[in-house]
Protein backbone atom coordinates (compact mmCIF):
# COMPACT_ATOMS: atom_id res chain seq x y z
CA UNK A 1 0.00 0.00 0.00
CA UNK A 2 1.88 3.23 -0.97
CA UNK A 3 0.89 5.17 1.41
CA UNK A 4 1.95 2.92 4.24
CA UNK A 5 5.37 3.03 2.46
CA UNK A 6 5.77 6.72 2.02
CA UNK A 7 4.53 7.43 5.53
CA UNK A 8 7.07 4.66 6.94
CA UNK A 9 9.79 5.94 4.89
CA UNK A 10 9.30 9.83 5.52
CA UNK A 11 7.67 9.56 9.33
CA UNK A 12 4.97 11.46 8.22
CA UNK A 13 1.53 10.50 7.60
CA UNK A 14 0.11 9.84 3.91
CA UNK A 15 -3.33 10.21 2.97
CA UNK A 16 -4.72 9.33 -0.26
CA UNK A 17 -8.25 10.04 0.29
CA UNK A 18 -9.40 9.94 -3.86
CA UNK A 19 -9.07 8.09 -6.73
CA UNK A 20 -5.21 6.33 -7.29
CA UNK A 21 -4.29 5.18 -10.89
CA UNK A 22 -1.23 3.97 -12.39
CA UNK A 23 -0.86 3.64 -16.08
CA UNK A 24 2.70 1.62 -16.78
CA UNK A 25 4.14 2.63 -20.31
CA UNK A 26 7.81 4.02 -21.61
CA UNK A 27 5.92 6.94 -20.12
CA UNK A 28 4.28 5.95 -16.98
CA UNK A 29 0.89 8.24 -15.66
CA UNK A 30 0.71 8.54 -11.87
CA UNK A 31 -2.42 10.26 -11.43
CA UNK A 32 -4.26 10.73 -7.45
CA UNK A 33 -7.39 12.92 -5.96
CA UNK A 34 -7.82 14.05 -2.81
CA UNK A 35 -4.12 13.73 -1.00
CA UNK A 36 -3.28 15.25 2.67
CA UNK A 37 0.57 14.74 3.70
CA UNK A 38 0.67 15.85 7.43
CA UNK A 39 3.09 17.44 9.49
CA UNK A 40 5.73 16.67 11.95
CA UNK A 41 3.80 17.35 15.51
CA UNK A 42 6.20 20.47 16.34
CA UNK A 43 4.34 22.35 13.21
CA UNK A 44 2.11 25.31 13.36
CA UNK A 45 0.17 23.49 10.39
CA UNK A 46 -1.60 19.90 10.47
CA UNK A 47 -0.81 19.78 6.85
CA UNK A 48 2.20 20.28 4.81
CA UNK A 49 0.76 19.10 1.63
CA UNK A 50 -2.97 18.88 0.23
CA UNK A 51 -3.94 18.42 -3.29
CA UNK A 52 -6.92 18.07 -4.87
CA UNK A 53 -6.09 16.51 -8.05
CA UNK A 54 -2.86 15.88 -9.19
CA UNK A 55 -1.37 14.23 -12.67
CA UNK A 56 2.48 13.40 -13.40
CA UNK A 57 3.94 11.41 -16.63
CA UNK A 58 7.18 9.97 -15.93
CA UNK A 59 9.72 9.16 -18.51
CA UNK A 60 10.98 5.77 -17.25
CA UNK A 61 13.68 5.11 -19.19
CA UNK A 62 15.19 8.72 -17.68
CA UNK A 63 15.50 6.49 -14.62
CA UNK A 64 18.50 5.17 -15.64
CA UNK A 65 20.20 8.61 -16.10
CA UNK A 66 21.50 11.34 -14.33
CA UNK A 67 18.24 13.35 -14.62
CA UNK A 68 14.88 12.05 -14.11
CA UNK A 69 12.10 13.39 -16.87
CA UNK A 70 8.56 14.23 -15.96
CA UNK A 71 7.31 14.76 -19.14
CA UNK A 72 4.06 16.44 -17.64
CA UNK A 73 2.82 17.37 -14.31
CA UNK A 74 -1.04 18.55 -13.91
CA UNK A 75 -2.23 19.98 -10.29
CA UNK A 76 -5.70 21.76 -9.74
CA UNK A 77 -5.99 22.30 -5.94
CA UNK A 78 -3.29 22.29 -3.90
CA UNK A 79 -1.48 23.94 -1.07
CA UNK A 80 1.96 23.65 0.16
CA UNK A 81 3.56 24.24 3.22
CA UNK A 82 7.38 25.16 3.94
CA UNK A 83 7.47 25.69 7.78
CA UNK A 84 10.98 26.24 9.59
CA UNK A 85 11.09 26.31 13.67
CA UNK A 86 13.97 27.25 16.27
CA UNK A 87 15.99 23.99 16.62
CA UNK A 88 13.97 22.03 14.74
CA UNK A 89 14.75 21.02 10.90
CA UNK A 90 12.57 22.29 8.02
CA UNK A 91 9.28 20.18 7.73
CA UNK A 92 9.88 18.62 4.78
CA UNK A 93 13.60 17.23 5.94
CA UNK A 94 12.61 13.77 5.86
CA UNK A 95 15.95 12.82 7.84
CA UNK A 96 15.85 11.06 11.08
CA UNK A 97 16.12 13.84 13.35
CA UNK A 98 17.81 11.61 16.08
CA UNK A 99 20.43 10.56 13.37
CA UNK A 100 24.28 11.00 13.85
CA UNK A 101 24.55 14.30 11.49
CA UNK A 102 26.59 13.43 8.26
CA UNK A 103 29.28 15.41 6.86
CA UNK A 104 27.62 14.60 3.02
CA UNK A 105 25.85 17.72 1.96
CA UNK A 106 22.27 16.86 1.08
CA UNK A 107 22.04 16.67 -2.66
CA UNK A 108 18.93 17.32 -4.77
CA UNK A 109 17.26 14.84 -6.82
CA UNK A 110 17.91 15.75 -10.86
CA UNK A 111 14.46 16.29 -12.60
CA UNK A 112 13.73 17.76 -15.92
CA UNK A 113 9.97 19.22 -16.13
CA UNK A 114 8.89 19.54 -19.56
CA UNK A 115 5.52 20.91 -18.90
CA UNK A 116 3.64 21.77 -16.18
CA UNK A 117 -0.12 23.02 -15.94
CA UNK A 118 -1.27 24.35 -12.42
CA UNK A 119 -4.34 26.15 -11.22
CA UNK A 120 -5.29 27.19 -7.59
CA UNK A 121 -1.82 26.30 -6.15
CA UNK A 122 -0.84 27.74 -3.14
CA UNK A 123 2.78 28.23 -1.36
CA UNK A 124 3.07 28.94 2.12
CA UNK A 125 6.54 29.72 3.84
CA UNK A 126 6.22 29.95 7.54
CA UNK A 127 10.28 30.63 9.12
CA UNK A 128 10.81 32.19 12.92
CA UNK A 129 12.59 35.34 11.35
CA UNK A 130 9.25 36.54 9.58
CA UNK A 131 6.66 38.82 10.78
CA UNK A 132 3.84 37.31 8.48
CA UNK A 133 4.39 34.18 6.68
CA UNK A 134 4.73 34.50 2.55
CA UNK A 135 2.14 33.38 0.42
CA UNK A 136 2.30 32.82 -2.91
CA UNK A 137 -0.67 32.44 -4.44
CA UNK A 138 -0.71 30.69 -8.34
CA UNK A 139 -4.26 31.04 -9.66
CA UNK A 140 -2.85 29.69 -12.85
CA UNK A 141 0.59 29.01 -14.68
CA UNK A 142 1.86 27.16 -17.12
CA UNK A 143 5.71 26.02 -18.04
CA UNK A 144 6.75 24.57 -20.96
CA UNK A 145 10.39 24.34 -23.03
CA UNK A 146 10.68 26.18 -25.87
CA UNK A 147 12.67 26.62 -28.83
CA UNK A 148 16.84 26.17 -28.46
CA UNK A 149 15.72 24.44 -24.16
CA UNK A 150 14.05 27.98 -23.36
CA UNK A 151 11.54 28.11 -20.82
CA UNK A 152 8.28 29.24 -21.68
CA UNK A 153 5.90 30.64 -18.53
CA UNK A 154 2.66 31.88 -18.20
CA UNK A 155 1.61 32.82 -14.91
CA UNK A 156 -1.47 34.55 -13.07
CA UNK A 157 -0.56 34.82 -9.30
CA UNK A 158 -0.28 37.10 -6.08
CA UNK A 159 2.66 37.33 -3.64
CA UNK A 160 1.00 38.24 -0.57
CA UNK A 161 -1.29 40.24 -1.93
CA UNK A 162 1.13 42.02 -5.12
CA UNK A 163 -0.27 40.34 -8.51
CA UNK A 164 1.89 39.28 -10.97
CA UNK A 165 0.99 38.39 -14.43
CA UNK A 166 4.11 36.74 -16.48
CA UNK A 167 4.13 36.22 -20.32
Amino acid sequence: HIENVASQFTGRTLNIKGDFNFTLGWVSTISAKNIDWYNPSWSSSTMMLHIDSIEVSIDLGSLRKDLITITEAKVDGAELIFEWSDGMPMNWDMRDPNATPSDEPLQPIPLALLEAQLNDVKLRFIHPSLADEILIDIDRATESQGNKNSLVLDANLSINTIAIDLN
